[in-house]
């Protein structure tokens, strides 16, 4: 059986700042990753950022010097999803929407 784990969520207004969060955290070696929001958080994107939660002063202090814009921080026990398929969108984003979906579906 799986078991949950601690982890930290940072929320967004838009699916563009997630998008900025998840290019600055490219960018700047910041740990985590996008996941869809969880159930038990209310916010206004559907996108939101998830890392361990020891991990929370750093990615909190590389998300402020890349100037990204959080909604919101929540500590959420979740069981953490692989992705599975990767595939880039047509855009040429990052891909991970499309990563996200299929990791979802398949």
């Amino acid at each position: 059986m799986r078991e949950k784990t601690l982890k930290v969520v940072f929320t967004f207004a838009s699916v563009s700042d997630a998008m900025a969060a998840e290019e600055a955290a490219r960018r700047e070696g910041i740990p985590g990753r996008i996941i869809p929001l969880p159930t038990q958080i209310a916010a206004s994107c559907g996108l939101s950022w998830a890392a361990s939660a020891a991990d929370r002063a750093t990615v909190e202090s590389g998300f402020t010097q890349a100037k990204v814009a959080y909604e919101g921080v929540h500590e959420v026990s979740l069981y953490y999803v692989y992705v599975t398929a990767w595939t880039m969108c047509a855009c040429d984003c990052s891909g991970s929407i499309r990563a996200l979906i299929r990791t979802l579906f398949i």
